[in-house]
């Protein structure tokens, strides 16, 4: 496949998966894009049992405090510092690090990045049997990704205030903290941020009115998420609400990396 970046996630999903083991607590370990794509993998295992959490790379001291005996580090993306310092430590803990490979593939723009670690990511976590992600969502990967690359702009740029809210709930939570990242480096005269629905409702709604515009995403797959009923609220406080849809075709979690590639795809114009 060419060097697209739909190429690169099917190159990604092609990688054989790391032999983990038996483990009591997996750790998701990255810095930059490769912590959004950490983060994005605790979602699957939701209320599956499994013990999984992201940690941020640029804080990998924290490392030594949390990994013990039968954990498992698996390093996302990072620089050999990092590598280095998790291999230590782990051998200290009696812990184990998997590094996941996927770093030759990963040019290109954060989002990019962040899209074939992601990519990468859910392949592991579907391996390990988490709910969350179905074969059918790697099979339409890399069809979306490509979709969401040559699609027309998905918003335009122009249309936004001089204040913009990012808003997500669960998985497109993550997104959202990426996509304000991606327009605060793209726009720097643009007040931005990118916040949890779910959890920090009162924090939006302090933002909330004329001038300002809140950017939803996936508001509709779910019309009792809070995302939804945020999008609502925004509206109702005069906030101009654009809202921008993930492919249906994919489930919740999986359908944030096409998400975030065209949506970053059309703030980057």
């Amino acid at each position: 496949m060419p060097d697209t970046l739909a190429g690169r996630v099917a190159s990604a999903l092609d990688l054989p998966i790391p032999e983990l083991g038996s483990h009591r607590r997996l750790w998701l370990v990255g810095t930059g894009p490769f912590h959004d794509a950490a983060e994005l993998g605790t979602y699957p295992f939701a209320g599956s049992g499994h013990s999984v959490a992201a940690v941020a790379g640029e804080g990998h001291a924290q490392l030594g405090e949390l990994l013990g005996p039968q954990d498992v580090c698996v390093l996302v993306g990072g620089d050999p510092e990092l590598s280095s310092y998790a291999t230590r430590v782990a051998a200290g803990a009696g812990a184990v690090v998997v590094p996941l490979g996927v770093e030759p593939l990963c040019h290109g723009d954060a989002t990019a990045r962040f899209a074939v670690a992601a990519a990468r990511v859910l392949h592991l976590c579907r391996s390990l049997g988490a709910p969350g992600v179905l074969d059918a969502d790697l099979a339409g990967l890399v069809d979306s990704v490509a979709m969401a690359e040559s699609a027309a702009p998905v918003i335009s740029r122009a249309a936004l205030g001089p204040e913009v809210l990012v808003l997500g709930s669960g998985p497109a939570a993550v997104t959202a903290r990426h996509l304000a990242i991606v327009l605060r480096e793209t726009d720097p005269n643009i007040a931005v941020e990118g916040l949890d629905a779910q959890d920090v409702p009162g924090a939006a709604a302090g933002h909330l009115g004329p001038g300002t515009t809140a950017l939803a995403l996936d508001p509709d797959r779910d019309p009792e998420a809070p995302i939804a009923r945020m999008a609502k609220m925004a509206a109702a406080e005069g906030a101009t609400v654009i809202g921008v849809s993930a492919p249906e075709s994919l489930g919740p979690v999986a359908a944030q990396i096409p998400l975030a590639v065209a949506t970053a795809r059309a703030l980057r114009r």
